[in-house]
């Protein structure tokens, strides 16, 4: 497998200068590179902490590659030929044996080591202030399944060590500009009173972390912010957008449809909607096609990934989207804004995760979901009207274990499977049951649809999604 070599950097910093160092190495060399841009976040280790979730963008970005990460003050001298012939799944050096150097890390495009950056993802999410190298050796530590390749010093050279001839050799910016990425961060930069007296700490997406805090102090914090289930964390309540609680006598004991962005989304038509008035909620950019169907029922987008932008705007429909991404709609008025925390979610879970937890939340009884073929007929292309491949977000190898996710997010309420356009005989798997609905939907089906009912237990989901 062949390797592409990455970094990040602070827009507005100097570290936006900093890595035309690194670009113009690696474009002597003829090395194959990806380096993005993210905003500054307000502190040097908090925009440290940026690098666990840029590499598992890349790594999704470049399914058929391993990935090379340095640092953006790095440069490379010398084409690094061990990245050819690395097997396991990290390649790291650890300093005098001790310290681990992550200037320069190796990963395996793996599906267990995309589970790594999940765990790092989340933990540096709770510790922010905590230097990323350091979080990122105590996982290796409590991950012993992970076989790690420990690099050469001359791979992590630091520019004023003795460590032998550079091949990539970092020169330890942060010394120089660790004060000047520092800015003052404008979200819920106000404290409230009760947060300081109890010694909170402000995270980077907005959330107030007690070290400890007593019953009436939690009930009475419960009472007026957003709590992170299971945790001591609570969010202030955004003023923007609509209460989505204002959503529940659309969704109580109604079943709701899910729009997915398979193939059949192509030829989806108003006759594929036997029920023209319970809600509809189109994941991401399969709100476009919904849209042009003219439905009478209360339609709905659903975004969660901050990174499509405002891509998925709606011409007239509600848009319910994450509080990250809805920081592109601020011109929308009809959207209804959530937090991934409040139902056990992060920013890494799927859009269709989002849509069943919050449906789910507000009481909906039986979830009909359409096009989402990969569930069924294991078919893991785009319809042509989303206007890009499923490539481009990694493998789509990656839908075929959606089917299990959906599923234990729905815990005890039904799911209905719906494939348009297909006169196919009723397939079983595993990880369904079907009970007493099953004659009935042999009975029901007609010459446009295959349902496929399924209902799965309630199961301990953790903040990331794993199961």
């Amino acid at each position: 497998m062949s390797f592409i070599i990455t970094a990040f950097y602070t827009e507005d910093t100097p570290y936006e200068q900093e890595v035309q160092h690194l670009r113009s190495s690696l474009e002597a060399l003829q090395l194959k590179h990806d380096i993005r841009p993210y905003k500054n976040r307000g502190e040097w280790v908090i925009n440290a902490g940026i690098k666990p979730e840029h590499i598992y963008n890349i790594m999704l970005a470049y399914p058929t590659d391993n990935i090379v990460y340095v640092d953006a003050d790095a440069v490379v001298r010398q084409y690094p030929t061990l990245f050819n012939d690395i097997e396991e799944d990290i390649g790291v050096h650890y300093y005098k044996g001790k310290e681990l150097l992550s200037g320069t890390i190796f990963f395996k495009n793996t599906p267990r080591v995309l589970k790594l950056l999940e765990d790092w993802i989340y933990a540096q999410t709770k510790n922010e202030r905590t230097w990323d190298q350091k979080i990122f050796q105590q996982l290796l530590v409590d991950n012993p399944d992970i076989k790690i390749r420990d690099l050469p010093q001359e791979y992590t050279k630091i520019f004023n060590y003795d460590m032998g001839v550079a091949i990539i050799e970092h020169f330890q910016a942060s010394r120089r500009f660790k004060s000047d990425v520092r800015k003052e961060v404008t979200m819920n930069t106000q404290m409230p009173e009760i947060f300081k007296q109890n010694g909170a700490r402000r995270l980077s997406d907005g959330s107030y972390l007690l070290p400890r805090v007593s019953r009436d102090i939690a009930k009475e914090l419960d009472r007026d912010y957003i709590r992170v289930p299971n945790e001591n964390r609570w969010y202030i309540p955004t003023t923007e957008g609509l209460s989505i609680d204002n959503l529940r006598p659309l969704f109580k004991n109604s079943p709701c449809y899910l729009v997915g962005k398979g193939p059949s989304l192509d030829t989806l038509t108003r006759e594929d909607f036997t029920d023209r008035s319970i809600p509809v909620i189109a994941i991401n950019e399969s709100i476009h096609k919904v849209e042009t169907l003219n439905l009478p029922n209360p339609i709905f987008c659903l975004q969660q990934d901050s990174g499509l932008k405002d891509t998925c705007r709606p011409k007239e429909a509600a848009l319910i989207v994450t509080f990250y991404a809805s920081q592109h709609y601020k011109d929308y008025d009809n959207q209804y804004i959530y937090y991934p925390e409040t139902y056990h979610l992060s920013r890494a879970s799927l859009a269709a995760e989002c849509a069943i937890m919050v449906a789910k939340d507000l009481g909906t009884s039986v979830f009909r979901l359409v096009c989402f073929d990969a569930c069924i007929t294991s078919d893991t292309s785009y319809a042509k009207c989303i206007g890009y491949a499923s490539e481009r977000g990694g493998s789509p190898t990656r839908f075929l274990s959606h089917r299990e996710r959906l599923e234990k997010r729905a815990g005890n309420t039904r799911i209905e499977w719906i494939v348009v356009g297909k006169e196919e005989e009723l397939k079983t798997d595993q990880t369904s049951t079907f009970g007493d609905t099953l004659q009935q939907s042999l009975d029901n089906r007609s010459a446009h649809h295959e349902h496929v009912d399924s209902q799965s237990s309630e199961s301990s989901i953790d903040m990331l999604g794993r199961f």
